[in-house]
C-alpha cells in the first residue's frame, strides 16, 4: 500500500468532516467515517475517528457552564447510552468487515432521511423517560457499530423542546460523554490500539482546520442550500456503503 495516497485521502476525508461540522453544526463521523473507508479498512476508519470526535466536543460541553443542571436532569440517559455502547461492542467484535460497512451504510441513509421530515413533536410527559432510555440505548449501539451515536439522541432532545440554551449544553455534555464511551469501547475491543491511537491525535489538526474553514462559510453561504447538498452526498455515500457490502451477503 503506497501511504502517501492513504494518507492525502485520509486527511481530505477529516477536513471535510470538519468543514461541515463547522458549517452546519454537525457531521463530522457523518462525512469523514465513509470517506475514510474508501480508502482504509472500516474498522481503522472507525478508530481514527475516535480521538478526533472527543476533541471536538470538548469546548462545547464546558462553555454552556450547566454541567451540574444536565447531569441532576439527565443522569439516566447518560448511563442508558453506556449501556448501549456496551451491548454494541459485544456486537462489533462479532461483526465482519462488510457487515459493519453495510450497517454504517444504513445509518447514513436513515439519518439523511430522518432529516428530511420536519421537527418532532412534543412528548407527553409521560413518555419522556421511557423513549429517552430507548434513544439512549439506541444511540449507543449505532455509536459503537458507527460512531453515530448522536442522531436518535438529538432528536428525542429535541422533542423535549428545551430551551436553546439548554438544548446546546445538553447535546455537547452528551457528546463528550459519548465521546469518552467511544475511546473505551475500541479500546477494550482491541480496535483502537496504541499506534493508531496515536494516528488518531494525528488526525485532529485536519478535522480542526476543517471546522475553523467551515466556520467561515457559514457567514457566506446560503445554510439550506448547503445542508441540502451536504444530506445528497451522504445518501449517495450512504448506497455506495451499501452497494459494497451487499455482494458478501
Amino acid at each position: 500500500m503506497d501511504l502517501v495516497p492513504v494518507a492525502a485521502a485520509l486527511a481530505a476525508a477529516l477536513f471535510l468532516g470538519g468543514v461541515i461540522k463547522g458549517a452546519i453544526g454537525f457531521g463530522l463521523p457523518l462525512i469523514s467515517v465513509p470517506l475514510m473507508a474508501l480508502a482504509v479498512d472500516i474498522r481503522i476508519a472507525l478508530a481514527l475517528m475516535t480521538i478526533p470526535i472527543f476533541a471536538s466536543n470538548i469546548r462545547q460541553a464546558i462553555r454552556g457552564g450547566m454541567i451540574g443542571e444536565i447531569l441532576r436532569r439527565f443522569w439516566w440517559l447518560l448511563l442508558a447510552l453506556a449501556l448501549g455502547f456496551v451491548l454494541g461492542g459485544v456486537l462489533l467484535v462479532r461483526l465482519d468487515a462488510d457487515y459493519l460497512l453495510a450497517v454504517v451504510g444504513l445509518a447514513v441513509i436513515v439519518f439523511v432521511l430522518s432529516s428530511l421530515g420536519g421537527p418532532p413533536r412534543a412528548l407527553p410527559r409521560s413518555l419522556e423517560r421511557p423513549l429517552g432510555l430507548a434513544a439512549g440505548v439506541v444511540g449507543g449501539i449505532l455509536g459503537a457499530l458507527s460512531t453515530f451515536f448522536g442522531p436518535p439522541i438529538v432528536m428525542y432532545l429535541v422533542a423535549l423542546q428545551l430551551p436553546p440554551r439548554l438544548l446546546v449544553a445538553t447535546i455537547g455534555a452528551i457528546w463528550l460523554w459519548g465521546g469518552i464511551l467511544l475511546i473505551g469501547t475500541y479500546t477494550s475491543a482491541e480496535i483502537l490500539t496504541w499506534q493508531l491511537a496515536l494516528l488518531s491525535v494525528l488526525c485532529i489538526a485536519p478535522v480542526l482546520v476543517g471546522q475553523m474553514a467551515g466556520e467561515w462559510l457559514r457567514e457566506r453561504i446560503n445554510q439550506r442550500l448547503f445542508r441540502a447538498a451536504t444530506l445528497s452526498v451522504l445518501f449517495v455515500i450512504g448506497v455506495s456503503m451499501l452497494r459494497h457490502a451487499l455482494p458478501a451477503w
